[in-house]
């Protein structure tokens, strides 16, 4: 797209050249290299802005990325935590359960 543009300034100052005496040739010659300088300028400022964009959006991954690791692990924790209650939970029931079969097996 930008070759087009310049190539449109080039040919239309070149079509208005052919019709114009020296100095208008030097005026059009300098708004010619002002308009170039322009579209550079707003060129290389679109691409610096699509650059930014391109970093913010990669922050913002790198951040999401980082807030589900510590989701998952936050969730294996308390997965963990869990089933150590469970084991602890079931050992007890288990104990309570053997004791009250001795008391019954010594009751006899």
């Amino acid at each position: 797209m930008m070759k087009r543009i310049l190539l449109m300034t080039i040919c239309i100052a070149a079509l208005f050249l052919v019709g114009c005496s020296e100095d208008q040739i030097e005026d059009a010659g300098d708004k010619l290299d002002d308009a170039v300088e322009t579209v550079g300028d707003a060129v290389e400022e679109a691409a610096d802005d699509v650059g930014d964009a391109v970093d913010d959006a990669a922050d913002a991954v790198d951040a999401a990325v980082d807030d589900a690791a510590d989701a998952v692990n936050e969730a294996g924790d308390d997965m963990t935590d869990a089933a150590k209650d469970a084991a602890d939970k079931a050992g007890d029931a288990a104990k309570d359960a053997a004791d009250k079969a001795k008391e019954a097996a010594d009751g006899k």
